[in-house]
């Protein structure tokens, strides 16, 4: 079956001359008028323009920052045909979701034809959506979080464990403001975060140096160097609570990671390999939460993994919740030599941020938590991501290589 194929491109991810390449040569593969650059353009307009369409299918090219912001556009669209399936062409410094639906780590100057072969003859596949609320400790809107609203307005569920519970649905009632992001490959506090955002500052006061992967790979080192003396230990500035159970950290932990995917960090995955929980035992009340949901899952027949937690997937409705002590663990997790710190598996999540301001990310993307925030992590729907075909070979994006 042949689909329509509407294309949307971020031309300043990544390598700004690959990327506006891409533009341009799938300007003259596609129809005329199916093909947009993402940056500058209505999407939801754009996407209800072809809500009626039998078969469609989207493309965006872009990072993990592009096709978030993309799902949380096309997340206001009704479509006539149900769910569209979108294809990822990975042309970002991270493409964390393009390499887990198969689509290759990044494009290196191959055909497009071939990808667009490939798009037609995709199957869907669910991705799951997060909604992270942050409800500030003040009235005053802090303009440095806004990766623009969420239009999702589930009701909160689960226990909390604080009295500052995000509720959307309560806006109107509230003198603090709920900045609502959609998020859907990863979220991370403290080490990490604190290189995102120094690269981002970097690069948005730089543009001429940050304007290839590669060296916007080699800017990331740079900061990654330079977080072994500025980082400190989250264990005074933030509580976290999983599924209403309060996780304990450890002195030394200073970046947690809330995956939705097996995969950040240009491929690794920190779940994977085992470790203490930041140098100490599991929480007895963790250990027990996730004992109690692995048996109801071997029921209900979803697999579990050898040493009982739940095997990781995109679409189950969990986050696997990671730490990690420092740039030197840090670094032996995206080396693949060690795992993170595995704090639990959980439906939702709240943190608290106590003394001091927190660095934080979303799929990429920098953002500052404050003081006497509190944040709220939820399930709010489902994407359709198109996985590549079996015979699909990354080379034809990648170059051959």
């Amino acid at each position: 079956m042949e689909h329509t194929i509407i294309a949307f491109i971020n031309i300043r991810s990544g390598s700004t001359a690959v990327s506006e390449s891409v533009y341009r040569k799938l300007l003259r593969l596609l129809p005329k008028g199916h093909c947009y650059e993402l940056v500058g353009t209505n999407v939801e307009e754009i996407l209800l323009k072809f809500s009626h369409f039998h078969g469609l299918r989207l493309i965006v090219g872009g990072g993990d920052g592009s096709n978030s912001s993309f799902l949380r556009e096309m997340s206001k669209v009704k479509f006539d045909h149900g769910p569209v399936g979108v294809a990822l062409l990975p042309l970002g410094t991270g493409n964390e979701l393009a390499r887990v639906y198969g689509w290759g780590k990044s494009y290196g100057g191959g055909d497009l034809s071939e990808y667009v072969k490939c798009v037609n003859l995709a199957e869907p596949s669910p991705l799951d959506l997060w909604k992270i609320m942050i409800s500030p400790a003040s009235p005053a809107v802090d303009e440095s979080n806004s990766l623009e609203s969420a239009v999702c307005a589930t009701p909160a569920k689960g226990t909390s464990c604080s009295s500052t519970s995000a509720d959307v649905n309560e806006d109107q009632s509230r003198t603090s403001p709920v900045n609502a992001i959609v998020m859907s490959c990863f979220f991370s506090i403290g080490l990490d975060a604190y290189v995102s955002k120094q690269f981002h500052k970097f690069r948005e006061n730089r543009p001429g140096v940050c304007n290839t992967r590669s060296m916007n790979k080699v800017v990331y080192t740079a900061f990654g160097i330079q977080s072994f003396f500025a980082c400190r230990s989250l264990q005074d500035s933030a509580n976290i609570c999983l599924d209403g159970n309060d996780v304990n950290l450890a002195k030394g932990v200073e970046g947690v990671t809330f995956l939705n995917i097996p995969s950040t960090a240009d491929g690794t995955n920190p779940w994977k390999q085992r470790r203490k929980l930041g140098g100490k035992k599991e929480s007895p009340k963790i250990a027990k939460t996730n004992d109690h949901i692995h048996a109801d899952e071997r029921i209900s027949g979803d697999k579990t993994s050898m040493d009982g937690w739940t095997l990781q997937s995109p679409a189950d409705g969990r986050l696997e919740i990671v730490s990690y002590q420092g740039a030197v663990h840090l670094g032996g997790i995206q080396a693949g030599v060690v795992g993170g710190g595995r704090l639990g598996q959980a439906s939702t999540a709240e943190l608290k941020i106590l003394k001091r301001d927190v660095p934080a990310q979303v799929d990429g993307e920098p953002v500052v938590l404050h003081a006497g925030d509190t944040i709220r992590i939820e399930q709010v729907g489902q994407a359709w991501i198109l996985r590549a075909p079996s015979f699909y070979n990354s080379s034809y994006i990648n170059g051959g290589k």
